[in-house]
């Protein structure tokens, strides 16, 4: 089975309107996929701590059952280890990235999974790394 490191911004939109986000159905269409077992989802834990800081600001009285929701879903969650902080530190810096976005990235690339985003900035400078992809791309294959 297939292994998606999805960030935050892709996570997020499974709880935004869909009609305000763009790319929301292909982020809905891969958690259809990961409820279906056609993928597995694999993040740092620091996805529940930006998604509930997002989730906080934007939905404030829906941000505790959408952050239970998520915990349940059942999204293995990735603590940190000397060798991946390492690896997303250097990362990081190649790119020219935020340790935050690297770390999604790292991830793919230790468990050669697909690190899925939706942020065209961070796509450019680490589409030459590999194992990345923009939302829009995910067709669940």
């Amino acid at each position: 089975m297939r292994l998606i490191v999805p960030d935050a911004a892709v996570v997020l939109k499974w709880f935004l309107r869909p009609e305000d986000e763009p790319y929301a159905s292909e982020a809905l269409a891969l958690r259809a996929a990961f409820a279906d077992e056609r993928v597995r989802l694999e993040a740092p834990s620091l996805l529940v701590y930006e998604v509930g800081s997002l989730l906080s600001r934007r939905l404030p009285k829906d941000a505790p059952r959408a952050l239970r929701a998520l915990l349940q879903a059942g999204i293995a969650l990735a603590e940190p280890n000397p060798m991946r902080t390492a690896a997303t530190a250097e990362l990081a810096a190649r790119l020219g990235a935020t340790f935050y976005d690297a770390s999604y990235h790292a991830l793919a690339l230790e468990r050669r999974g697909v690190f899925v985003t939706a942020d065209e900035r961070y796509l450019q400078k680490a589409s030459a790394v590999g194992a990345v992809r923009h939302v829009r791309a995910w067709r669940g294959k």
